[in-house]
């Protein structure tokens, strides 16, 4: 049987599902309702569905099939009239019975026989204190069971051994040594000094004192926060804005249909890791303004303590200062601003709620699954946050972002010394730059040089040389517009006659530069009172008299 796509929305009376069939016939179409179930078979399709409110046959169920799309289109009655089913944009949670099913509780396989306990220990309305820093157990305060579990790791610390058999995709995709050998409460703190130890002051200093490129970035308007201003001027409801494509649609049927039994405590670490993955890959969306690289994947990857460093996150502040910290130590831009920006993308991505992040979560499963091996981190993490994610109220991913909001960090809180980096380089001079180019400077060289002559009786010559090297620089400098005139017919009749005159005009430009170079000596030679060649500047002055400048000029017709 063949799970068919589908989508789900409601009024007060009514669930309506329109489903992807195509090629069928109309009359092989069943459905069947009761309670809180939906089945729907269509040969070669089957859906059955679990939703939160209860559903019922009362002759106004409809159902309807456009042959040309291929969809069918039910109306589903609901119990209590005006009822707000909730869950309807998570497919894999509808997908999913809520009894006799597995469920994952660290390592082990557990089966649901009744789920209002579990929904009674994990509370979507208790408010979770993030600013509760976790203390894991020492070894000898452990039983023997959780000891032997000391070294796992990905989602809710449910696998171990992976990596036995795959040393060589360990070396690519990891940064810790040894995984199967490094305990849990060990891995936070070899992380943070290999990002002391990796932290580049040089590409740091660049970065801070030219920014022009980052700024761009920094500056840059997702689609998210276009999504966010409008949901919150009220324009748009997150319904219409946050849409799953059919490629979505079909990863959320794709994934595994299970629970998963958290405490809070194993909640809050789900969450921050939640955090942790989010800002890497915000960052690259932000750093690539949404286009995927052949980067995209080590960078997620690289700036994820969890994905890099198998990091069991234990409280908020902490998480956020590892995501700074590796932003600042890594990937092509190193910058403080663009850094917090993320964050910000990280809040709003939250504020947008859980089906927003399903949709980052989706996208970086796909970009996994497409590149090796980085798949293995799919089995680790994403795939079972793609599914538990679904379980999370809107409320509670708020709450979060409202805590990263109101969490304080400052760059002395990295561990790099990024204010004593910032103000040394700005001591130093690192960050001055030339307002001139070479050219700009040697210009002023020859002005300065004329205008320092200090010889009284050459005063009104080199103002009238100044004049006429102005003059010439303007006429023969203008390459692009000689070009430009040249190579249009009608521009070529109406300002150059004939190409000699071009010539005659180069080359009255050339005697002119070397009759200004004679006299510049002359002059410089005043200044450093040597009598000056009167017969020298006499000449000059009769070879640009001579060669008649405004007057070859006038006849080419060039204009200022």
């Amino acid at each position: 049987m063949l799970t068919p796509r589908f989508t789900l929305s409601q009024n007060d009376e009514f669930i309506i599902a329109k489903i992807e069939t195509p090629y069928v016939k109309f009359s092989d179409g069943e459905m069947w309702m009761q309670d809180n179930e939906f089945s729907f078979y269509c040969k070669p399709y089957h859906l059955k569905l679990y939703f939160s409110g209860e559903i019922f046959e009362d002759g106004t169920e409809l159902a309807r099939y456009d042959v040309e799309s291929g969809i069918f289109t039910i109306n589903i009655p609901k119990m209590v009239k005006g009822e707000k089913f909730e869950n309807l944009d998570m497919l894999t949670k509808l997908v999913t019975p809520s009894t006799a099913n597995t469920s994952v509780k660290g390592s082990a396989v557990i089966e649901v026989l009744n789920s209002s306990t579990y929904d009674e220990l994990v509370d979507e309305t208790t408010e979770i204190d993030w600013s509760v820093e976790q203390v894991l157990p020492k070894e000898d305060e452990v039983d023997i069971g959780l000891s032997l579990c000391s070294c796992n790791y990905g989602f809710n610390l449910k696998h171990k051994t992976v990596f036995t058999k795959l040393r060589e995709e360990a070396h690519e995709l990891l940064d810790i040594l040894n995984p199967e050998e490094a305990p849990v409460q060990q891995r936070p703190i070899l992380q943070k000094q290999q990002e002391v130890k990796d932290f580049n002051l040089e590409h740091y200093i660049a970065d801070f004192c030219d920014d022009s490129l980052i700024e761009e970035l920094i500056t840059y308007t997702s689609s998210s926060e276009i999504a966010y201003k409008k949901y919150r001027e009220g324009t748009a409801s997150l319904s219409n804005l946050i849409v799953y494509s059919k490629d979505e649609v079909e990863d959320l049927l794709r994934l595994p249909r299970k629970d998963y039994i958290l405490d809070s405590g194993e909640t809050k670490s789900a969450l921050l890791g939640l955090i942790d993955v989010l800002f890497a890959y915000l960052y690259d969306m932000r750093s690539c303004m949404e286009e995927n690289t052949v980067e995209s994947c080590w960078t997620v990857r690289k700036l994820s303590s969890c994905l890099s460093w198998l990091v069991v996150h234990a409280d908020l502040k902490t998480t956020l200062c590892g995501c700074l910290r590796r932003a600042l130590s890594y990937p092509l831009y190193r910058h403080w601003v663009l850094a917090m920006k993320v964050l910000e993308d990280v809040c709003i991505a939250l504020c947008l709620g859980r089906k927003h992040v399903v949709k980052c979560l989706l996208s970086i499963h796909r970009l996994f699954n497409n590149n090796e091996p980085y798949h293995v981190l799919n089995d680790l993490y994403i795939t079972d946050y793609c599914t538990w994610i679904q379980t999370v109220s809107n409320d509670t991913l708020m709450s979060l972002s409202n805590q990263i909001r109101c969490c304080h960090l400052s760059k002395d809180d990295l561990g790099l010394d990024l204010l004593a980096v910032e103000e040394s380089s700005s001591d130093d001079g690192s960050c001055d730059t030339e307002d001139d180019s070479e050219e700009d400077q040697e210009e002023m060289g020859v002005i300065s040089c004329l205008g320092q002559s200090g010889a009284v009786s050459h005063s009104k010559l080199i103002t009238e040389l100044g004049d006429s090297c102005a003059l010439v620089h303007e006429t023969v400098t203008t390459d692009s517009l000689v070009s430009e005139t040249v190579s249009t017919d009608t521009l070529v009749s109406e300002t150059v006659t004939t190409d000699s005159q071009i010539g005659e005009l180069v080359s009255c430009a050339t005697n002119v530069t070397q009759s200004i170079t004679s006299i510049a000596k002359a002059s410089e030679a005043v200044t450093i009172g040597t009598p000056a060649n009167d017969k020298v500047i006499s000449d000059s002055l009769e070879t640009l008299d001579g060669e008649g400048l405004d007057r070859k000029l006038a006849q080419l017709n060039v204009s200022d």
